[in-house]
Order: C-alpha cells, then sequence, then structure tokens
C-alpha cells in the first residue's frame, strides 16, 4: 500500500515540479496551500471538539508521569516544527525582492506558532493521546476528506521545496542557464 502511495504522490507531482522553475510562479500554490492547511486543522479540531471531552480526560499543567525522555521526545517534535530554518537562505536567494524575506517570516511565524499553540491546546484539552490530532478525529468521511488533503498539503510542500533546491543546485553546476527556459 505504501507502494502504491508513493508512486501516486510522484505521478501527481510530475508535472509541476518540472513545469514550477521560481517561486513567484507558486504563488498561487501557495496560498492554496495555506487554505488546505487551515481547512485540515479547523475540520480536525472542530470534530475533536464535536465528540466532546471524554469524562476520565485530565489536563494538569504539567503531566505527573513526565520523565526526561517524554519531554525530549516533545520538544524534539517543537525542533522538527521550526525544521525548515535550513532552507530560508535558499529561499531568499530565490525571492524576487529578498529584502522583503525578514516581513514574510514577521508574518508567517507568529502564525505558525499560533497554529501549534492552538492544536496542542486543544487536543490536550479534548484528551487527544494518539500522536496527531487527524488520528485522535472520530474514523469516518470526515477523517479521510482530512487526510486527503492533508495528503495535498504535503504535495505542495515537496513542491516548494524541491524549487527552492533545484534552483540551488542548477546556480551551483550550471549558473550560467539557471534562467533559461530551454534545454542547455
Amino acid at each position: 500500500c505504501i507502494y502504491t502511495a508513493v508512486v501516486i504522490g510522484c505521478a501527481f507531482l510530475a508535472l509541476p515540479v518540472i513545469r514550477t522553475r521560481q517561486l513567484a510562479e507558486s504563488v498561487t500554490l501557495c496560498f492554496v496551500n495555506t487554505l488546505l492547511i487551515v481547512t485540515v486543522v479547523v475540520v480536525a479540531l472542530a470534530s475533536i471538539a464535536m465528540e466532546g471531552r471524554p469524562p476520565c480526560a485530565k489536563s494538569p499543567a504539567v503531566n505527573p508521569e513526565l520523565s526526561l525522555f517524554s519531554a525530549m521526545g516533545a520538544a524534539t517534535n517543537v525542533v522538527y516544527s521550526y525544521a525548515g530554518q535550513w532552507m530560508y537562505f535558499e529561499m531568499m536567494d530565490t525571492m524576487e525582492e529578498p529584502r522583503d524575506f525578514p516581513r514574510a517570516f514577521c508574518i508567517s511565524g507568529p502564525v505558525m506558532v499560533a497554529t501549534y499553540l492552538t492544536v496542542a491546546l486543544v487536543g490536550y484539552y479534548y484528551g487527544v493521546e494518539e500522536g496527531n490530532i487527524i488520528e485522535g478525529m472520530p474514523r469516518g468521511n470526515t477523517m479521510r476528506v482530512v487526510a486527503v488533503l492533508l495528503f495535498m498539503h504535503v504535495m505542495v510542500v515537496y513542491l516548494i521545496k524541491s524549487v527552492v533546491l533545484q534552483r540551488y543546485f542548477h546556480r551551483r553546476f550550471s549558473p550560467g542557464d539557471v534562467e533559461a527556459r530551454t534545454p542547455a
């Protein structure tokens, strides 16, 4: 099943990866991607909230079973959430106006923090014990729709990262024809 999913994902991404050469060409995709992830988060949290808080759920400020190992695991998840910083310089390099990057970051950074915090607090309050809010949703059609939207979101994220990386490698190995639209 995983091999089929990988082939389907690659097939869906092949044409956009070949076609999109600059971040400016993916602006619409970025807005669609934002709508996708906002929809996923809102639907998942609403679905969990509609299920209600289990009567046995407890939400202490500090988990009494907290250990160094579980604290480090949680800290690793936070670090992973912001792991895209390694790509900031390459993104700035591909921007038409690199000096606008700090402004874009000052907008997106707080939005990401607010989103992560909201998901964590709502999930914690409603007693989501699985690894993520999607797994905490009730099984059914809503979960399937959310999973498909999340799959589409991940595809767009990898498309954007691939544009940045392919321009980096193109500039590194063949700097003379980075902007050319025809084969060298």
